[in-house]
């Protein structure tokens, strides 16, 4: 593994400055999205500085709010690191900051509950208990 990238958690990877230092030069626009979700007064900041170190990203839509939040930022980049098979990782985190300017889109989802059966949510609790 090179140094710099981080295994940390199977199945991710870590792009290390040198990776993507030519994408923050303005030298290339960006081949790959990817996303970050959050929250609300995170997603503030973020518009505001940038990425910090150590930030996560998702080559996933679904990913980024199922674990970030509702608040999702399309990001810019040009490689996503690969695992040991060399495919490209679902998810990986970042040690350098990314500018405000890598950001493609921020949106905001609501969730609407179109269907919902609570017999069933709390028999599955009370199956988790026993």
């Amino acid at each position: 593994m090179p140094s710099g990238f981080d295994n940390s958690i199977p199945g991710s990877e870590a792009v290390n400055e040198m990776a993507i230092s030519h994408s923050l030069t303005g030298e290339k626009i960006g081949k790959s999205i990817c996303y970050h979700g959050t929250d609300a007064n995170t997603a503030r900041c973020i518009l505001q500085s940038g990425f910090y170190s150590d930030t996560w990203f998702s080559t996933g839509l679904g990913t980024a709010i199922a674990q970030g939040g509702l608040h999702v930022f399309e990001v810019a980049f040009d490689n996503i690191p690969k695992d040991e098979r060399g495919r490209e990782c679902w998810q990986f985190h970042v040690l350098a900051v990314i500018p405000a300017k890598r950001i493609i889109r921020y949106r905001a989802f609501q969730v609407t509950t179109v269907f919902e059966n609570p017999q069933l949510r709390r028999d599955v609790f009370m199956s988790n208990s026993e």
